[in-house]
C-alpha cells in the first residue's frame, strides 16, 4: 500500500512533537489556537499524486509523482483516499480510478501544485476524459476536461456509470471545466430518422450519468453537481439515463427501457455555467426528488439542430427547477428553454428566466402517458421566438397551474402564446399571468380545448384570445418598468399599472415572487412575476442601462463593441465604461466616462484587447461593465476572448521566388491536365492554378509539425465562380483540416471533417493572407481572413504532424486563376511579460482641500519605472475629489470616491477617503487595525469624543462594502452600555440602537472605546482597500435633546495572505508550521473553534485535512 511519502519522512519529527504539543509555546498568530486535547494524528486514507510532465514514471508520491493515467488507473482506491493532479499539467487518455468511499471518508480527486489554471485531461482520442465506473462517495473537482472527436463515436467529459451495482450514493462533481467534446451528433440537422443520436443509451456530452443492468436494480442517489463550466460540448450538456426505466406512465424508448423504474434520486445540479452546448442543456431523466437551480445556459441545440431543449425532465417524478436562466436555443425542433415531457408527476418551474430562445419558452411533450400535476410560476420569459408555449408529441396534460408569469414580446416577432398541436388538456389553469407585445408582428393563440381555463390575466398587444377568457384586462398597458432588455428588473411593474393589485388568490403560492418579494396567502396579488408597488422606471428606482457586446479576434489582439443604451424615461448620468482582464492583459480603453445618455439614446465605444499572456491562443476572461459615480457596478458581461498570439517564429517558408517562369514550382509535386505553374505578379513570382477537366494540384512537403503550429497563405482570387481548396495533411496523406475558397465566393473550412460556410466572403483580384492557428492541445483550429476571425473548427481524424500542404482546384470549366504567394509555417514564441502597476498608497486619506501627489510606477520582471506622466488619472466621484492630468489629488468635500489610473490599457484603483478639518463638537471614531489578510477577521472599536453633556441613548448607521467584508458581530466594551436592537442587511448598512443603563453609565467626555465591530475580510480576488463610515450618529441626553456627531472613518487595506502556510508568523515555512495543521486535522468550518483556526484551512473547503498538510509538506521539501 503507498503512503503517503511526505508524512512518512516527518513522521518521527511529528510523534515527538505532538507527544507534548500541549505543553509548547507557540508564535503568537493573528487567528490560531491550539488545543491541548487534540494530541494525535491519524490519517484517514492513502494521497497519490499524478504529474504527466514529469519525466519519470513515479511512486505516486509527491516528490515521486505518477506521470501518466494507466499508472494510477492501477491504483484500486479505498475510503478516505485521495488523487491529486498537478496544475499546469496535461495528461492524455481516460482517467479510470476504480474503488469507493464511505459517506465520512469519501475519496478525493482534485487538483495540487501552484500553477495557472487546473490540470487538463485530454481524452486524446478515447471514449472519456474520465470514467467513474460503479463507484460511489468521490469527490472530483478542480479539473479541466477535454474529449475531442468527430462526432460520430461517443465521447464525454465525465461519465458517471453504474451497472448491476445497487444504491450508488454520495458522488459529486465540482469546479470542473469541461470543453471540446465532440461526441455522437445526428449527421443531418432538422430531425430525422437519426435524430437520437448522441442522447438516450450511451449518450456523449459534458456530464453524463447513466446506470444499466439486469439483475440488481441500480440507481444514484445523493449526486451533487455544481459549480461546472460546460461549453462547446456535443452532444448534451448535463444529462441522465438509466435502462431502470420501464413503468406504466411510460409510452416510449420500449427498445431502451429493459427493466422496472427505479430512479435516481435527490439529485442537485446547482451553479453551472453551460454554453454552445450541441443539443439538450441539463436533463435530469429517471430521477424522483431533484433540485435544478441557479444554472445559467447560454446557447443550446447549437448543432444538433434536432428535438432539444434547454433544461427538461422525463419519465420523473418530484422536480423542481428554479432560478435558472436560459437563452440562445437554436431551431424550432425543439429549441425552448424548459420542458415538462412524457410520464411525469410533480415537477415545478418557478423564479426561472427565459430569453431569445428560437423555440419558444415552453414544451409539453406528453407522448401518449399523461403528464400531470405540474406548476409553472413567477417565470419571465423575454423575446422567445414560436410559441410561448407548446403543447405536442400526443398524449395529455392534466392538473397543471400556470400562473403569475411574465412574457413580453418585442417588435418584429410574432410568436403563437400557446399551440395545442392535438393532444388533450384536462383541467389545467393559466391566470395572474402577463403576456406583453409591442412593436410589430402578430401573436394569437392555436388553443381549442376549452379544460385549459383562461382566467384574470393582461393580454396585451394580442392579434386574438380565446373567447372563453374571463377577466382579461386587454386594453391597459401594464407598464413595465423598462422591457426590451434581458434584465428581469426591468418588468416589474411601474406605478399606476393595472396589474397591481388585480390577480386572484392561490393557495400554496410558493410565498415569493421571481424577485424575491414575499406573496401573501390572504391578499390580492398582482398579475405577473411581479409582486411589490409600483416603481418609476428613473435611475433612481432602479432603472439600469442596457450592455450590448460584440468582439471579434484578429492576430494578438481583440476587439469588443460596447454599446451602451438608456431605456429608462430620464437621463442617466456620470456612467463609467470599464473593462478588466487578468493581470499583463492590456486594454485599451480600459475606462471610458459617460457624461449623460439620453432616453433611447446608445453610445458604442470600441475596445481593444491585447494578447500578453504566454499561450499562442489564449482563452480567458474580460469583466466589461457600467458603473455609477459612486462605482457601483450597474450591468455588465464577461466575455471569454479567444486572442491569438502576434508572435510567431516561421520555420518553414516558400515565396516562390527565383524559380522558372511557366514551369512546375521546385521542391512541389504537381498533377493534373493544367498543372500549377510559375507565373510572375508585378514584382513578385508566384503560383497559379487553373480549373480543367482535371483535378489539378500542387503538393508541398515540410518537415512535420506536431504542436501548436500558425499555417499562412497568401492567395488571389481572379474570380469568384471556382474554388481553391488548401488541404493540410500527415506524411500519408491523412486528413488534419482543409480550408477552401468556395464556389459562392466565402471562406470554408472543416469541422472534423465536414466543411462549413462561412459567412465572409473573400475578395477579387485582392491579395489576402488566409491563415489556420492549429492549438493541438484542444484538437482545434482558428481561421483568419486578414488577420480577422472567420470560424472555428474540430481538426480531422489524424493526430500525425502536419506535413503536406495540397493546394488544388476540382475539374470544370471555369476560367480565371488562383495566385499563391508566401506560403509559411511558423511555431508560437513564448510571451513572458507581465506587467503590473502600483500607486504610491493603496489608499488616499484628505482633508477637504488639502492635495497630494498621485505616483505611478510600472512594475515589468522586477524592473520599476516611474510612469506618472504617461499615464491617465481620473475619478470615481469627482465631486469627493479632483485629479489633474499630472496626477495631483485634491479633496473638495467629505465623503469617498475611487482614483483610477490607466496605463497601456492596464487600470489600478485606489480609494480617496475626504474628511472634514477637524472642528469642535461631538465626533465619533473607530480605532483598530488597518491591514487585515483576506479570510481572515477583523475588530475595529466605536467610540466618541468631546462629549459635553452625559449622553444616554445613541443611534448608530454604520456603512462598509458588502462585496468585501460581511458583518459578524457587535458587542459592548463600555460598562453600563446596552445594545437593544441591532439592523443590518446584505447591502452593507448596520443600524445600532445603544442606551446607557442609568446617570451613571451616561456617556461624556472623550470615551473612545464603547463599542467592537466584527468584521470578515471576504476572499476575493487580489488586494483592495476598502472604508467603514458613519453615515450617521444621533444622541440623545436625559432632557431629550439631539445632538448629531461628526462622522467618522476608517480605511482597511485587505491582502492576501503571505507567505501560504505561515501559521505561526515567523516568516517562514517550517516544522512548526507543519504540526499546527497536524493537531488540528479533521476538524470542520463547523466546529466551536473555526474561527481561530481556520488559518490553517490552506485551500478554503472548509476542512482541515490532507490536501493542506500536502500543500505545506510540498513547500517544505521545496
Amino acid at each position: 500500500m503507498v503512503v503517503y511519502s511526505i508524512l512518512r519522512k516527518i513522521s518521527l519529527m511529528l510523534i515527538g512533537l505532538l507527544i507534548t504539543l500541549s505543553s509548547m509555546t507557540f508564535a503568537p498568530t493573528a487567528a490560531l489556537a491550539l488545543d491541548s486535547d487534540r494530541t494525535t494524528f491519524i490519517a484517514s486514507g492513502n494521497t497519490y499524486y499524478v504529474d504527466c510532465t514529469s519525466t519519470n514514471s513515479g511512486t505516486g508520491t509527491i516528490v515521486s509523482p505518477y506521470n501518466s493515467l494507466s499508472a494510477v488507473n492501477s491504483v484500486v482506491l479505498e475510503q478516505g483516499d485521495s488523487i491529486f493532479f498537478k496544475r499546469g499539467s496535461i495528461c492524455l487518455g481516460q482517467f479510470a480510478p476504480s474503488g469507493s468511499g464511505t459517506k465520512t471518508s469519501p475519496i478525493i480527486i482534485s487538483a495540487y501544485g501552484s500553477g495557472i489554471g487546473s490540470p487538463i485531461i485530454n481524452a486524446n482520442g478515447q471514449t472519456n476524459a474520465v470514467l467513474l465506473k460503479n463507484m460511489q462517495y468521490v469527490e472530483l473537482s478542480n479539473l479541466e476536461l477535454v474529449a475531442p472527436g468527430n462526432n460520430t463515436t461517443a465521447r464525454r467529459g465525465v461519465y458517471v456509470f453504474a451497472e448491476d451495482s445497487g444504491d450508488m450514493y454520495g458522488v459529486v462533481l465540482k469546479n470542473l471545466t469541461i470543453h471540446d467534446v465532440r461526441g455522437y451528433m445526428p449527421s443531418t440537422t432538422g430531425g430525422g430518422s437519426n435524430s437520437s443520436t448522441g442522447k438516450f443509451k450511451n449518450a456523449s456530452g459534458g456530464i453524463v450519468v447513466e446506470a444499466q443492468g439486469t439483475t440488481t436494480p441500480t440507481a444514484f442517489h445523493d449526486m451533487q453537481i455544481l459549480d461546472n463550466r460546460i461549453y462547446s460540448v456535443d452532444r448534451q450538456g448535463i444529462y441522465f439515463w438509466s435502462n431502470w426505466c420501464k413503468r406504466p406512465d411510460l409510452s416510449r424508448w420500449q427498445t431502451d427501457c429493459t427493466a422496472n423504474w427505479y430512479p435516481h434520486t435527490n439529485t442537485i445540479i446547482r451553479g453551472n455555467q453551460l454554453s454552445d452546448i450541441g443539443g439538450d442543456g441539463i436533463v435530469p431523466k429517471m430521477t424522483d426528488g431533484g433540485l435544478v437551480e441557479n444554472n445559467n445556459l447560454e446557447g443550446f441545440n447549437v448543432r444538433s439542430r434536432s428535438y432539444n431543449a434547454g433544461m427538461w425532465t422525463a419519465n420523473s417524478d418530484n422536480i423542481t427547477f428554479q432560478y435558472n436562466r436560459t437563452s440562445g436555443g437554436i431551431s424550432t425542433l425543439d429549441g425552448m428553454a424548459y420542458d415538462i415531457d412524457h410520464a411525469t408527476n410533480h415537477i415545478i418551474f418557478q423564479y426561472n428566466l427565459s430569453y431569445n430562445n428560437e423555440g419558444g419558452f415552453f414544451l409539453f411533450c406528453p407522448d401518449g402517458s399523461n403528464t400531470k400535476d405540474f406548476i409553472i410560476r413567477y417565470n419571465i420569459s423575454i423575446n422567445d421566438r414560436a410559441q410561448l408555449f407548446l403543447q405536442g408529441c400526443g398524449g395529455e396534460i392534466s392538473n397543471g397551474k400556470i400562473y403569475n408569469n411574465t412574457m413580453y414580446i418585442g417588435n418584429g416577432l410574432s410568436p403563437t402564446v400557446y399551440a395545442q398541436n392535438g393532444s388533450p388538456i384536462r383541467n389545467v389553469e393559466f391566470f395572474n399571468n402577463i403576456v406583453y407585445k409591442t412593436g410589430t408582428g402578430t401573436v394569437g393563440w392555436e388553443l381549442t380545448d376549452t379544460d385549459f381555463k383562461l382566467d384574470n390575466n393582461v393580454f396585451y398587444g394580442l392579434t386574438s384570445i380565446p373567447n372563453w377568457a374571463t377577466d382579461t384586462i386587454t386594453e391597459a398597458d401594464p407598464l413595465l418598468v423598462y422591457p426590451n432588455n434581458n434584465d428581469p428588473r426591468g418588468y416589474r411593474l411601474q406605478e399606476g399599472s393595472k396589474a397591481i393589485g388585480a390577480g386572484v388568490l392561490i393557495n400554496s403560492n410558493g410565498g415569493k415572487d421571481y424577485f424575491g418579494n414575499l406573496v401573501s396567502s390572504t391578499k390580492v396579488p398582482n398579475i405577473g412575476a411581479y409582486e411589490g408597488n409600483g416603481v418609476l422606471a428613473t435611475p433612481e428606482e432602479g432603472c439600469l442601462p442596457s450592455l450590448t457586446i460584440a468582439n471579434n479576434t484578429a492576430n494578438g489582439i481583440a476587439r469588443i463593441m460596447a454599446n451602451v443604451s438608456n431605456p429608462c424615461i430620464s437621463n442617466y448620468k456620470d456612467l463609467t465604461l470599464s473593462a478588466v482582464g487578468p493581470a499583463g492583459v492590456k486594454i485599451s480603453p480600459a475606462t471610458k466616462l459617460i457624461s449623460t445618455i439620453a432616453p433611447s439614446e446608445t453610445v458604442s465605444t470600441e475596445i481593444v484587447v491585447h494578447n500578453a499572456l504566454n499561450k499562442p491562443v489564449d482563452n480567458y476572461p474580460i469583466d466589461v461593465y457600467v458603473s455609477n459615480k459612486q462605482g457601483d457596478k450597474l450591468v455588465n458581461s464577461l466575455v471569454n476572448l479567444e486572442v491569438i498570439s502576434s508572435s510567431w517564429t516561421s520555420v518553414d517558408h516558400e515565396d516562390f521566388e527565383n524559380m522558372t517562369i511557366g514551369q512546375s514550382p521546385n521542391g512541389w509535386v504537381t498533377s493534373g491536365n493544367s498543372q500549377p505553374v510559375i507565373t510572375s505578379e508585378g514584382d513578385i513570382q508566384a503560383l497559379k492554378l487553373m480549373q480543367s477537366s482535371t483535378i489539378n494540384k500542387s503538393v508541398w512537403s515540410f518537415p512535420g509539425k506536431a504542436g501548436t503550429v500558425k499555417l499562412v497563405t497568401r492567395v488571389k482570387a481572379g474570380q469568384s465562380n471556382m474554388p481553391l481548396g488548401l488541404h493540410y495533411l500527415d506524411a500519408q496523406d491523412g486528413e488534419i483540416l482543409k480550408l477552401s475558397l468556395n464556389l459562392s465566393g466565402k471562406v470554408s473550412y472543416t469541422n472534423a471533417g465536414a466543411f462549413i460556410d462561412t459567412t465572409t466572403a473573400y475578395k477579387i483580384n485582392e491579395w489576402q493572407t488566409l491563415e489556420a492557428v492549429v492549438d493541438r492541445d484542444t484538437s482545434t483550429y482558428i481561421v483568419l481572413l486578414d488577420g480577422v476571425r472567420v470560424g472555428k473548427g474540430t481538426l480531422g481524424s489524424s493526430t500525425n504532424a502536419i506535413s503536406k500542404l495540397r493546394l488544388q482546384v476540382p475539374s470544370g470549366s471555369a476560367t480565371g486563376s488562383f495566385l499563391v504567394d508566401q506560403v509559411s509555417i511558423s511555431e508560437p514564441n513564448v510571451v513572458v511579460p507581465v506587467i503590473t502597476l502600483a500607486l504610491d498608497q493603496s489608499s488616499y486619506n484628505l482633508e477637504v482641500g488639502d492635495r497630494h501627489q498621485l505616483v505611478l510606477t510600472e512594475m515589468n520582471n522586477g524592473t520599476e519605472t516611474d510612469v506618472t506622466s504617461l499615464s491617465h488619472f481620473e475619478l470615481i466621484g469627482n465631486d469627493i475629489a479632483s485629479v489633474t492630468e499630472a496626477g495631483l489629488l485634491q479633496g473638495i468635500q467629505e465623503g469617498v470616491a475611487t482614483i483610477r489610473v490607466v496605463y497601456q490599457g492596464i487600470t489600478t484603483e485606489a480609494s480617496v477617503v475626504v474628511s472634514s478639518k477637524n472642528e469642535e463638537g461631538l465626533q465619533t471614531i473607530f480605532s483598530g487595525p488597518s491591514v487585515i489578510k483576506l479570510g481572515e477577521y477583523i475588530n475595529i472599536r466605536f467610540g466618541v469624543k468631546k462629549a459635553a453633556t452625559p449622553l444616554t441613548a445613541q443611534d448608530i448607521i454604520i456603512r462598509y462594502d458588502s462585496n468585501l467584508l460581511q458583518y459578524v458581530d457587535v458587542k459592548v466594551l463600555a460598562a453600563g452600555l446596552s445594545i437593544v436592537d441591532t439592523k443590518s442587511d446584505t447591502l452593507g448598512i448596520l443600524r445600532l440602537i445603544v442606551v446607557s443603563k442609568g446617570s451613571e453609565n451616561a456617556v461624556s467626555g472623550d470615551q473612545t472605546e464603547l463599542l467592537e465591530l466584527q468584521l470578515l475580510a471576504k476572499e476575493v480576488a487580489g488586494d483592495e482597500s476598502t472604508t467603514i463610515e458613519v453615515t450617521g450618529a444621533v444622541f440623545g441626553d436625559a432632557e431629550g435633546n439631539e445632538y448629531t456627531a461628526q462622522a467618522a472613518t476608517h480605511v482597511i487595506n485587505l491582502e492576501t495572505a503571505g507567505t501560504l502556510g505561515d501559521l505561526n508568523g515567523d516568516g517562514k515555512i517550517s516544522i512548526g508550521d507543519l504540526a499546527i495543521i497536524a493537531f488540528h486535522y479533521g476538524k470542520t468550518s463547523s466546529s466551536s473553534d473555526w474561527q481561530l483556526i481556520r488559518v490553517a484551512d490552506l485551500n478554503r473547503d472548509g476542512v482541515i485535512g490532507l490536501e493542506d498538510l500536502a500543500t505545506l509538506a510540498q513547500q517544505l521539501l521545496e
